[in-house]
């Protein structure tokens, strides 16, 4: 169990701490501590399964849809607007890709809100997008 709560924490404590803080760390650790404790405490996953039934599995399911949702609008907006940092290009150049795959072309000729150069795919080859 020790291992798993390292594989759930520790690659993901940068992030937690960028956003949250050390009072967010501090919070995360124990709730992902909390968490490993009670599924331990209540068995299995099939034991898990054979107590809860349909309706109960369906509102847990949505309300863990309404909460990833309501992190992710609370989040993303301060995560763009760079107070935590200039961040990567990665995004930015995901959602070029996304929205140029959206309008049906296959070449991304746009520049990250940074203004550091990309990779464009185009005509099936690779190229440097030049600054």
């Amino acid at each position: 169990m020790v291992w798993l709560y390292f594989c759930l924490t520790f690659l993901s404590l940068p992030q937690v701490h960028k956003y949250l803080g050390w009072s967010g760390v501090a919070a995360y650790l124990a709730i992902t501590a909390l968490a490993l404790w009670l599924l331990k405490r209540l068995g299995t996953a099939k034991r898990i399964a054979e107590r809860i039934t349909d309706r109960q599995a369906r509102w847990l399911t949505g309300m863990t849809l309404l909460l990833v949702l309501a992190a992710s609008l609370a989040v993303y907006p301060s995560a763009q607007s760079g107070a935590y940092g200039p961040g990567s290009d990665s995004d930015d150049f995901l959602n070029i890709a996304v929205r140029q795959m959206i309008h049906g072309k296959r070449s991304l000729g746009e520049v990250a809100l940074s203004g550091r150069a990309g990779v464009v795919w185009q005509h099936a080859e690779m190229k440097e997008l030049e600054v």
